[in-house]
C-alpha cells in the first residue's frame, strides 16, 4: 500500500506544523492548508486520503469543508480537531461520516489510533458489485475466542463487511457499519471479556493507555480470558442490516452509561465507542445484562 496523504486545514499554523512533522516520523504523507477554501481547492486538483480539519476558520468553516469535499470525493475520510466544538457539532460531524472528533490541545495518543484506524478503513474497501436487489435474507453466526478475535480483528470486520460492500450499498453505510463494528468488538474484547477499565484524564492519558495495553496482552495469555468466546450474528433483510456482538463477561448498566455520553464526550477520555456506535448507525440496542450489543442500519435511510 502507498503512503498515505494527508491534508491538515487549521488556521494556526504551528498546529499545522506539529502535526505534519508527527506524519512524516510515521511514513505519511502530510499537506496543509490555512481555511476550507484554500483546502476544497487542493482537494479538487489532488488525491488525499485523510483530511484532519479545524472547525472554526475564516472563509469557509470546517463542517462546509467536509460536506462540500465528500460531494465531490465521498471516499475522503475527515477528521475533526477542535477546541471550541459543541456536543451538537461533534454529533453532527460523525453523522456525516466524520471518523472522530479530536477535542484540541490535539493528544498524539489519539491522533495516532485515529489515524491507525483511518488506515485499517482505507484497507478494507473495494469495488462493490450491485446484488442487493436480488437478495432476500442472509443470516450468519460466528463464534470465536476473546484471542482469536483480537489477533484478527481486522479480517473478521473485513469479512462482516465485505458482502454489505457486494450488495452495492452507499459508501458512507459501509464506513458507518466498519467503524460501528470496529468498536462493538474492540469493547467486547476489552471491556467484556477481559474486564479492562480505563479512567483517563488528559494527565496521565500516556501511563493509563500503557498499563491498559499492558493489562491487557497478559490477560489474553491467561487460558480463562483468552478462552472466552464472542458471539456475532449478522442479518440481511429487505429493510435493514443487523449484527449483534454477545460477549461473556458481566455486562454493565447501559442504561446509566448511555445518560451520561453524550455530556461526557468532551472529558478527555479516549473511551469513545460507544459514542461513536451511537451516532454512525441508525438504532442500538442491548440485552439487559449489557454483554449484548445489537447496531442496526436501515437501508431506507442510508446516506448516499
Amino acid at each position: 500500500m502507498d503512503k498515505l496523504k494527508v491534508l491538515i486545514v487549521d488556521d494556526e499554523p504551528p498546529i499545522c506544523n506539529m502535526v505534519q512533522r508527527f506524519l512524516g516520523m510515521n511514513n505519511y504523507q502530510g499537506d496543509s492548508a490555512s481555511n476550507g477554501k484554500e483546502a476544497l481547492s487542493k482537494i479538487q486538483n489532488d488525491h488525499y486520503d485523510i483530511v484532519l480539519t479545524d472547525i472554526k476558520m475564516p472563509e469557509m468553516d470546517g463542517l462546509t469543508l467536509m460536506k462540500l469535499a465528500k460531494s465531490i470525493k465521498p471516499e475522503l475520510i475527515f477528521v475533526i480537531m477542535s477546541g471550541y466544538g459543541t456536543l451538537d457539532s461533534a454529533i453532527e460531524c460523525m453523522k456525516m461520516g466524520a471518523l472522530n472528533f479530536i477535542k484540541k490541545p490535539i493528544s498524539i495518543v489519539e491522533l495516532i489510533a485515529t489515524i491507525k484506524k483511518a488506515e485499517e478503513l482505507i484497507i478494507t474497501r473495494n469495488v462493490p458489485v450491485k446484488m442487493k436487489p436480488y437478495l432476500i435474507h442472509i443470516d450468519k453466526e460466528l463464534e470465536i475466542s476473546t484471542k482469536d478475535l483480537n489477533n484478527n480483528l481486522e479480517m473478521i470486520v473485513n469479512y462482516l463487511v465485505s458482502e454489505i460492500k457486494e450488495l452495492g450499498c452507499a459508501k458512507l453505510s459501509v464506513d458507518n457499519i466498519t467503524m460501528g463494528l470496529y468498536e462493538a468488538l474492540s469493547n467486547a474484547i476489552e471491556h467484556g471479556n477481559l474486564n479492562l477499565k480505563k479512567e483517563i484524564s488528559r494527565e496521565n492519558k500516556i501511563d493509563v493507555l500503557d498499563s491498559f495495553i499492558k493489562e491487557k496482552m497478559e490477560k489474553l495469555k491467561l487460558p480463562e480470558f483468552a478462552n472466552k468466546k464472542v458471539k456475532i450474528k449478522y442479518l440481511f433483510s429487505s429493510d435493514k442490516f443487523e449484527f449483534s456482538i454477545k460477549d461473556e463477561g458481566k455486562g454493565f448498566n447501559y442504561r446509566e452509561f448511555l445518560k451520561g455520553i453524550d455530556q461526557n464526550i468532551y472529558n478527555d477520555s479516549l473511551n469513545k465507542g460507544l459514542f461513536l456506535i451511537k451516532n454512525v448507525v441508525h438504532e442500538v440496542e442491548f440485552n439487559d445484562k449489557g454483554n449484548e450489543i445489537k447496531i442496526i442500519y436501515y437501508h431506507d435511510q442510508e446516506e448516499k
